[in-house]
């Protein structure tokens, strides 16, 4: 019987690495250097709350873009730190920065949709580029990324960015976003499937024109969604208009988390919502990476130590060899450090605790808490 078990773990393993080796050679790359052949005004929008320790980085990154039609408008969102302090500081020094105040955050709102949604509605942009306060862009970036949208004649396109990682938990946790989003499903479906679950989106860049963003409701259409990247990626594809993804690890860079504490409260803000709040399919998503990630590498440590048979550790040995290539292949394509590779089983079982975490939580009826704002509604529908 357990020969027939790892038949079906080592042919799972198997489709993973497939779907993990046609996404790597799929998703191309923001090209350095590149231009696009027209400039149309670009409105960069920046929502920030509680962000000065990394408000001013992101700021000069932008302001320091080499393309010659933007605006940036920066958003603070009822910050009690010093990001409006530093804001109007800068924007006193260089007036191409535009520096709004929050609104009150209405009771059907999550902070984040309803900041974005405000910024929208002062951008006079063609092209709306959401991003996020942690980042620090390249002064080629956005130049690339307006002539890699040219080139795949996007209606929204999404970037695959890079990660600045520091402590042990950065390095173990973190690459683990990469690698379940590159082996959840094959990315040219994305393209060519007009199925909406087939999109991507990451809310650090995503770059709509601006009439697309508007005919799919904008954020107020995921005014409620913890995942509105995901979402908002969806409703482009549900109304027809194309969706694409680049790697653009070497133009564009954040910092999200900077230790242990701030990545289990990060996400378990969004884990629970990835799975759209359905428990079901959060313990069919536990109980695979348990017998895919977690029973091999266990099961391999017993059968050397027993020094038994050969075929009794070949099986979990070859699958613990490809899991681990995955992880040495993401690592090498984007930059995120070797050693962790070598750990994958107990960054999987944080993955878990966090998951655990989030549904408890969600379902105890707590709330998600994130920079001093608790939400309690989160459905969202197409």
């Amino acid at each position: 019987m357990m020969i027939y078990a790892h038949y079906v773990i080592l042919g799972l393993v198997s489709l993973l690495f497939a779907i993990l080796v046609s996404n790597l050679i799929y998703v191309k790359g923001v090209k350095p250097g590149a231009r696009p052949s027209v400039f149309p005004l670009v409105s960069i929008l920046v929502p920030a709350r509680n962000e000065e320790g990394n408000i001013k980085s992101c700021v000069r990154s932008l302001l320091g873009q080499d393309y010659p039609n933007f605006e940036l408008i920066v958003l603070d969102d009822h910050s009690n730190d010093g990001t409006l302090r530093i804001l109007k500081r800068i924007a006193a020094e260089d007036s191409r920065l535009k520096v709004l105040c929050g609104e009150t955050l209405p009771v059907d709102w999550l902070g984040k949709c309803f900041a974005c949604y405000q910024l929208s509605s002062r951008a006079q942009g063609e092209y709306l580029l959401f991003t996020d306060a942690d980042t620090v862009y390249e002064p080629g970036a956005l130049s690339a990324v307006m002539a890699a949208r040219e080139e795949d004649e996007a209606d929204f396109l999404t970037l695959i960015t890079g990660f600045e990682m520091k402590t042990w938990a950065e390095k173990l946790i973190l690459p683990l976003i990469y690698f379940m989003a590159l082996v959840s499903f094959p990315l040219p479906l994305a393209k060519i499937s007009k199925n909406p679950f087939f999109s991507i989106g990451n809310g650090q860049f995503m770059l709509f024109r601006k009439d697309i963003y508007k005919a799919i409701g904008g954020h107020e259409s995921v005014r409620t969604a913890l995942v509105e990247d995901i979402w908002l990626a969806r409703r482009v594809k549900a109304a027809g208009f194309s969706v694409s993804i680049r790697d653009g690890s070497k133009a564009v860079s954040c910092r999200m988390y900077h230790n242990l504490g701030e990545i289990w409260e990060g996400f378990s803000k969004n884990v629970f919502a990835v799975v759209n709040f359905s428990l079901g399919e959060l313990i069919a998503v536990a109980l695979f990476f348990t017998v895919i990630y977690l029973i091999p590498p266990i099961l391999l440590c017993a059968e050397l130590w027993r020094a038994q048979e050969v075929l009794a550790w070949f099986f979990p040995a070859v699958e613990v060899f490809i899991v681990v290539s995955m992880r040495l292949l993401l690592a090498f394509r984007f930059r995120l450090g070797m050693l962790s590779s070598f750990f994958h089983p107990l960054g999987i079982l944080m993955v878990l605790g966090i998951s655990l975490n989030s549904a408890c939580r969600i379902l105890r009826g707590q709330g998600v808490a994130w920079k001093g704002r608790t939400y309690r509604f989160y459905s969202q529908k197409l």
